[in-house]
């Protein structure tokens, strides 16, 4: 589901969508569930406890973008 967030595709897990987001404090990510499950859980991990796995240079961490 990670590697197609952010877009429709059928491919996903019971037809779930998945987005990705940032905010000042954490990146997040929420995923479409059945509704049975409640519809959709959304997760948030803050950026001070993942600093070893950020890779400054690199994709959505370089500035300017």
């Amino acid at each position: 589901m990670l590697r197609l967030s952010d877009r429709y595709d059928p491919e996903n897990l019971w037809g779930a969508v998945s987005f990705s987001y940032f905010t000042e404090e954490s990146p997040g990510i929420s995923f479409g569930l059945i509704h049975a499950l409640g519809d959709s859980i959304t997760y948030e991990i803050k950026y001070t406890d993942i600093l070893d796995n950020i890779k400054m240079g690199n994709g959505p961490w370089q500035l300017g973008n």
